[in-house]
């Protein structure tokens, strides 16, 4: 029997790309289920909505579930009442948070938190462990279920946000591996990225698609890459797609300047998935990772990774069995290994077909999907 109805949350406005897009799939899911009358996602700002939303029973609302004044949760909870929202989906918000004890005064029974965000944290123990364990056990002011995107970061939660085990599960992110085989044609005129950039038939691609901010450390990429280029004979090119708030400095930088022909910016591009099927290698240098996307679909178009050995970031490859794992912050150790692949055609193709395997294997969105469902199911939604 239906009773009351679900509010999904959005952080950012409704024109926002970047990994947004699995969040979507998550809330189709919810849109799906028979538990609720009626389905609300709130924005922050709504613009163009993405149209999978717009075709679905799905109702756009602007209010933003980020806000934390007094003013904000207070027009929150209005809506809550308003709209008889008995269930809460957040993404990246607290476990722990005053504003939920106000969300259940307003008449909300269940408050679900999907953790994507990234990094990696060190386990608390003692006194503090104690006493946030203690805290995290408040049942008013502490979600009903948290949702982690990878067995690692279910760690993190318990060991570093002291969550209590029965409160947080597992549904290992992934990426949809049905789509059609595809070729090496992108958006330009019908060209491989090789054509449309003019690159010598033995050129050899290294590629990463990142969005430009420091955390993704895509400066120390280009000084991978450069160092590299300075030891070896083979025709080495770097593609970075994407962009960022950081876009313009890393243009500027000295390696940048002194190699233009071999550093090419690719900007935001719709046909990834064709310019990695024409490259070599994948490199990703990120700080941090929940999990990532961008490094599963690298493993999908059978690259090798080049990642660093931070946890989080390094967790979805085997070293020398799908890529290469360097030392993390040691451009030394970085440069050894992008040369090892750039080196040995052999061994990229063997760490490229395991990558592919271990992707189809593990990581696909019909297990994430699976994995989701059954745990709405077993929550009774």
């Amino acid at each position: 029997m239906k009773q009351g109805n679900l509010l999904l949350a959005s952080n950012y406005s409704s024109d926002t790309g970047y990994a947004w897009w699995l969040m979507e799939f998550f809330w189709l899911i919810f849109s799906e289920r028979s538990a609720f009358q009626t389905t609300y996602l709130a924005y922050p700002k709504i613009r163009s909505v993405p149209s999978a939303i717009a075709k679905s029973s799905i109702n756009t609302v602007e209010l933003d579930l980020t806000a934390r004044d007094g003013a904000s949760t207070q027009k929150i909870c209005q809506f809550i009442r308003k709209n008889h929202i008995k269930c809460l989906y957040l993404t990246d918000q607290p476990y722990f948070s005053w504003q939920y004890l106000a969300y259940r005064l307003a008449g909300v029974e269940h408050i679900i938190v999907h953790d994507h965000t990234p990094g990696d944290r060190p386990s608390i123990t003692g006194l503090k462990g104690f006493v946030k364990a203690v805290r995290n056990r408040l049942p008013l002011l502490t979600a009903d279920l948290v949702m982690n995107v990878s067995p690692l970061m279910r760690r993190r939660s318990l060991l570093n946000g002291r969550i209590p085990s029965n409160k947080c599960i597992s549904i290992q992110n992934g990426i949809d591996v049905k789509v059609p085989e595809i070729g090496c044609t992108t958006k330009t005129n019908g060209q491989s990225i090789r054509a449309e950039l003019n690159l010598p038939a033995d050129s050899v691609i290294v590629v990463t698609a990142s969005r430009m901010h420091a955390y993704k450390q895509v400066d120390f990429a280009i000084q991978t890459f450069v160092r590299a280029l300075s030891h070896t004979t083979r025709n080495l090119h770097f593609l970075i797609i994407g962009n960022g708030p950081d876009e313009d400095q890393l243009k500027s930088m000295q390696e940048v300047q002194e190699n233009p022909n071999r550093i090419h910016f690719l900007g935001y591009r719709n046909d990834v998935p064709q310019i990695l099927a024409d490259s070599d290698i994948a490199i990703h240098c990120a700080k941090g990772e929940g999990f990532s996307l961008s490094i599963i679909e690298y493993m999908h178009q059978k690259l090798p990774v080049l990642v660093p050995d931070t946890p989080s970031v390094s967790q979805a490859l085997e070293h020398r069995k799908s890529g290469l794992i360097y030392q993390a912050g040691n451009l030394e150790s970085a440069t050894s290994c992008l040369l090892e692949l750039a080196e040995d055609n052999d061994l990229r193709s063997t760490m490229g077909q395991n990558a592919k395997d271990t992707c189809l294997k593990k990581y696909t969105i019909d297990q994430t999907r699976r994995q989701f469902t059954e745990a709405l199911d077993a929550f009774g939604i």
